[in-house]
């Protein structure tokens, strides 16, 4: 008898803890439900058992540019490309916090990576093309701009006609 209930005790705990990927769930169905400080509580008990679980770093890096917290936004997912240097979700996010910042020299950097990467993803030339302009690069703007286009992105169009076409004098 006394084995039966230790052993009823023991598949009730074990049971009752959650493995890092039902918690990481946990975590992704709180934070799409804007529930931010419980998705924060799952993520930090994923991280604290490992720290280098890319994904938990991911999204903690997600929840903190949410909650406008992007030097912490930064460190997480740093973090995640020093476990992964080729995990790209961690560079995109880690570019839009560079971008919050006004670290845009790091952001392009991040969007060059990427670009190294998916050479024929239209969006990201559209997103670098748009950090070039904010730094008033707009020679490299258009040059990414006219690439995002060439890969199909329409909206790249309507941008070149706004400010790549050059003013003809008469």
């Amino acid at each position: 008898m006394k084995y039966f209930v230790f052993t009823l005790l023991l598949i009730t705990i074990v049971s009752c803890s959650d493995s890092p990927e039902e918690m990481l769930l946990k975590a992704r169905l709180n934070f799409n439900k804007g529930a931010f400080e419980t998705t924060r509580y799952y993520l930090d008990d994923i991280i604290k058992d490992d720290s280098s679980n890319i994904d938990a770093l991911l999204m903690m890096g997600k929840l903190e540019f949410e909650l406008k917290n992007y030097k912490e936004a930064v460190n997480n997912l740093t973090k995640a490309i020093n476990v992964n240097p080729d995990f790209i979700a961690a560079y995109k996010e880690r570019s839009k916090s560079y971008r919050e910042l006004g670290m845009l020299d790091k952001a392009v950097s991040d969007l060059s990576k990427l670009i190294s990467i998916y050479s024929n993803d239209g969006s990201m030339y559209l997103e670098r093309a748009n950090v070039y302009f904010e730094m008033n690069q707009m020679d490299n703007a258009c040059r990414d701009w006219k690439k995002a286009l060439e890969l199909g992105d329409v909206d790249a169009g309507r941008i070149i006609e706004k400010f790549c076409t050059e003013m003809v004098i008469e």
